[in-house]
C-alpha cells in the first residue's frame, strides 16, 4: 500500500494488520496453483458478489445442498486457504465440478481452469460494504472513520507491485475486460444479481452445464441465494476459520469479528454509496475510474460500463 510512516498510529495499525492478515506462503500457493480443465473459479474483487455466486454455484453442483459448516470449506478461496488450514487445494471437494474463488486479478490468477465467472460491482458500493464487512473485526469503527479508511486502505491500492499485492478494484476490473467475451468466462454485474437474480441463476446454470433444463433446481438454488435464507445463516458465510486461525497471530483478540454485523452478508442496495460518501470521496473513487477504466475502454462511468457489456452480451437487466 505504500510508504504508511506519515500515518496516524491507528491506521498505521490498520496497514499493519492487513498486510500481515495472509500470509505470503499461502498467497504464492494460490498464485502458483495448477487447475483442471474441468475446474471452476469465481474470480471477483473484494465486496463484489463472490460469496453470493459461490452459494448459487454450490447450490446448483449439489442440489442444494446447506450442511457445510462454512462457504470457504467447500469452496475454498486460493490465496487464502492455506491460512486457514484448507493445505491441499487438489483434494477432492464434497461435490463436483471443484470449485475455488479468488481475489487476484487476471495477470496472477491460474490459468487453465475449465471456467471462470467474473464478477464486478459499482466501485463506491463495494468500498462501502468493505468497511462494513472489515470493521469490528479488523478495526473498530469508533477509531476509524469509513473516510479514513478509504482514504488509507481502498484508495491506496493501485497497480501490484509485486506478486503478493492486491490491485485496486478498478485494476481488478480492467484486467478482466479483455476476456468478457471468451467462451470459458462468464461476466456478471452485482447490479445484474440484485435486479433479477432468477435469470443470473439461469445464466450461471447454464454455463456451468448443470441443471440448465431442471426448473425445480433453479428455483431453489435461487431462493437460497436471497438476502433472507443467507441472513438466517450467518456463520456460515463469516469468514470464522480464517479468524479462527489468524486473529490472535495479527494481534486481534481472539474473538474479533465473531459478533455483532461483521458477516459478509449485506443488503448491498445498488447506489447507496452516492448518499452515504462525502463528495470529495466520490470524487477520488470517479478519478480512479477515469484514469484505469475510462482510458482503457471509453466508458465514462461504471453505468454506462455495465449497459455496454450487457448489450454486447445480448442481455437486458432494466
Amino acid at each position: 500500500m505504500g510508504d504508511n510512516s506519515g500515518l496516524p498510529k491507528n491506521l498505521m495499525q490498520l496497514h499493519h494488520i492487513m498486510g500481515s492478515y495472509l500470509t505470503e506462503e499461502s498467497h504464492m500457493k494460490g498464485v502458483n496453483f495448477q487447475p483442471s480443465n474441468t475446474d471452476v473459479i469465481v474470480a471477483t474483487a473484494p465486496k463484489s458478489g463472490t460469496t453470493w455466486v459461490q452459494q448459487i454455484c454450490h447450490g446448483l453442483r449439489s442440489g442444494g445442498d446447506m450442511s457445510f459448516e462454512e462457504l470457504c470449506l467447500v469452496i475454498p478461496c486460493l490465496e487464502m486457504a492455506a491460512d486457514y488450514g484448507y493445505t491441499d487445494l487438489q483434494a477432492p471437494q464434497p461435490y463436483e465440478p471443484q470449485m475455488f474463488k479468488t481475489h487476484l486479478w487476471y495477470h496472477s490468477c491460474p490459468k487453465g481452469a475449465g471456467k471462470y465467472i467474473v464478477v464486478v460491482r459499482q466501485p463506491s458500493d463495494a468500498a462501502v460494504s468493505f468497511y462494513h464487512f472489515l470493521k469490528n473485526w479488523v478495526f473498530d469503527p469508533d477509531a476509524i472513520s469509513m473516510d479514513q479508511f478509504l482514504e488509507a486502505v481502498y484508495l491506496s491500492h493501485g497497480i501490484p507491485k509485486t506478486e503478493t499485492d492486491m490491485p485496486s478494484q478498478v485494476q481488478h476490473i480492467i484486467s478482466w475486460y479483455p476476456h468478457r467475451l471468451d467462451e470459458n468466462v462468464l461476466w456478471l454485474h452485482y447490479e445484474d444479481l440484485k435486479q433479477n437474480l432468477r435469470e443470473c441463476v439461469r445464466l450461471i446454470s447454464e454455463f456451468l452445464d448443470i441443471g440448465g433444463d431442471d426448473e425445480k433446481l433453479q428455483e431453489l438454488v435461487t431462493y437460497q441465494a436471497t438476502y433472507d435464507f443467507m441472513k438466517k445463516h450467518p456463520t456460515k458465510f463469516d469468514e470464522h476459520p480464517l479468524k479462527h486461525a489468524r486473529n490472535e497471530a495479527v494481534g486481534l483478540p481472539k474473538n474479533a469479528g465473531f459478533h455483532g454485523n461483521s458477516g459478509k452478508v449485506r443488503k448491498g442496495e445498488i447506489n447507496a454509496s452516492k448518499i452515504i460518501l462525502p463528495a470529495h470521496i466520490l470524487q477520488k473513487i470517479d478519478q480512479q475510474w477515469k484514469e484505469v477504466i475510462t482510458a482503457e475502454t471509453g466508458y465514462e462511468s461504471y453505468e454506462a460500463f455495465r449497459a455496454g457489456i450487457n448489450r454486447e452480451l445480448g442481455r437486458s437487466f432494466a
